[in-house]
C-alpha cells in the first residue's frame, strides 16, 4: 500500500541549506510540532544521539555537499528523470 500525500514531505537539500530557518519551519509545521529555534543550531544539542551519523548530525548546517551528488551521475541512469 502507498503512503497517503499528507505522510511525506519532499525536502529539497539545496533549498535545506540555503534557507534552513525556511525549511525548518516548513518540517516541523508538517510534523504539528511548534517551533522552537534550536532547530537552526542542532551543534548545540546536548541530547545524545543514537545513530551512525552522530557525528553529521551534530554539526551545523553546511552547504559542503551541495552538488555532491554529481560524481555519482555517471551511474544514476534513469533515475534521473524521476
Amino acid at each position: 500500500a502507498a503512503l497517503a500525500p499528507d505522510r511525506l514531505i519532499d525536502v529539497d537539500y539545496e533549498a535545506a541549506t540555503r534557507e534552513p530557518e525556511e525549511t525548518a519551519r516548513r518540517l516541523i509545521a508538517f510534523c504539528g510540532l511548534p517551533w522552537d529555534p534550536a532547530c537552526l543550531s542542532p551543534e548545540r544539542n546536548p541530547d545524545a544521539v543514537r545513530t551512525a551519523s552522530k557525528w553529521q548530525a551534530r554539526q551545523p548546517i553546511y552547504r559542503s555537499s551541495v552538488e555532491r551528488w554529481r560524481h555519482y551521475e555517471p551511474w544514476i541512469g534513469e533515475l534521473r528523470t524521476l
